[in-house]
């Protein structure tokens, strides 16, 4: 027999529609106080600390240059993976004249204007010596920047840094979407980085599997590299097409807005009291032909800024042989220890003081 509902007590049956609201009410504040908690847990517990690549090498750097610094002399090397695999600070730091202290705060990925939009909050901390490495990729990625790198410079907060004039009309040689990204607000930049968790399991997945980077490297400020061992013969002959083949397709404007871009750091960094030691990175002997029309470029850009702004300007493109790179661009621990110590070399006495 079909068990039939008993009729709720004829003095209870007014307050049904409260009952019924007052569940809703739980479990929809209970969603909404879940939502909330985990919000708040993404943003403040895990979003600090959970690993983006090069995006968390942004904050982890936004987050070193807040703190306070010591009184000693500085020289502080801008730059990309080129510059991160490709010298390490304390091997610049036994090869220069005694008294300084140098940190490697390259970024995977920086073209110029990455480098440049950067500049002003590193500049904040007072560095007495800026390296800027050229090499082919940072000129032809001046107007390649990701999202994720936007909204990670307004996290870290170097966009707090800029110029007023910067934070009011957006930075020179910005788009409209990525200014909008750069200037947002902080509740947009956690937003954007809600699949955090996810990038990380990736990024440990991948790890895992090629087995062949240091992921220890992200807050490492002195010897930031992460190759461990050089690539196969067979890969290095993809890498060294793939790379031939992508400096046969750089855009003649966009080389332009990087040479602009150059000039504007090495007159900044001069404006700041501090002498723009410019470097042409290390090339792999068999690109070297490839890159040469845009290197020459760049470098008669620097040259060009010796007198005006004191720059110090070292071509250091033919230093290493093929033995000496991980892959097609970046250099192994020997290549690594040769052109640190190149660097090191050209850095002026601490009690120099700059023109």
């Amino acid at each position: 027999m079909p068990k039939v509902r008993e009729p709720l007590p004829a003095d209870d049956r007014g307050d049904a529609p409260v009952r019924v609201l007052g569940v809703l009410a739980v479990r929809v504040g209970s969603t909404a106080l879940g939502a909330a908690i985990g919000y708040l847990l993404l943003s403040y517990v895990l979003l600090p600390s959970i690993g983006l690549g090069n995006v968390d090498r942004v904050a982890q750097l936004g987050a070193h240059l807040q703190t306070p610094q010591d009184d000693a002399p500085r020289v502080v090397l801008l730059g990309n993976s080129i510059t991160r695999e490709g010298i390490d600070a304390g091997e610049v730091q036994s090869a220069a004249p005694p008294g300084w202290r140098v940190e490697n705060h390259a970024v995977g990925g920086a073209g110029m204007l990455e480098q440049r939009l950067m500049l002003p909050k590193v500049l904040q901390t007072r560095p007495r010596v800026v390296v800027v490495s050229l090499d082919v990729f940072a000129l032809a990625l001046q107007n390649t920047l990701h999202p994720d790198k936007a909204y990670a410079l307004a996290y870290a907060s170097f966009v707090g840094a800029w110029p007023e004039r910067w934070r009011q009309s957006g930075p020179p040689g910005v788009d409209e979407p990525l200014s909008d990204a750069l200037l947002s607000p902080s509740f947009r930049q956690r937003l954007h980085f809600r699949t955090a968790p996810l990038v990380q399991l990736n990024e440990t997945l991948r790890n895992a599997v090629v087995g062949n980077l240091r992921t220890e490297a992200i807050g490492d400020f002195t010897a930031p590299y992460q190759y461990l061992r050089p690539m196969g013969q067979r890969q290095l002959d993809r890498h060294l097409q793939t790379m031939r083949s992508d400096l046969h397709q750089v855009e003649p404007g966009a080389l332009d807005a990087a040479e602009t871009t150059l000039q504007a750091i090495i007159r900044e960094i001069a404006a700041a009291g501090a002498v723009p030691l410019v470097v042409a990175a290390p090339v792999q002997p068999e690109l070297r032909g490839d890159e040469a029309p845009i290197l020459d470029r760049a470098l008669a850009v620097a040259r060009a800024c010796i007198q005006p702004y004191g720059a110090i300007v070292v071509d250091a493109r033919e230093i290493l042989e093929a033995a000496d790179f991980v892959d097609a661009v970046h250099a192994n621990a020997g290549g690594r220890a040769l052109y640190s110590r190149l660097v090191g070399r050209h850095v002026p006495p601490p009690t120099v003081d700059p023109p």
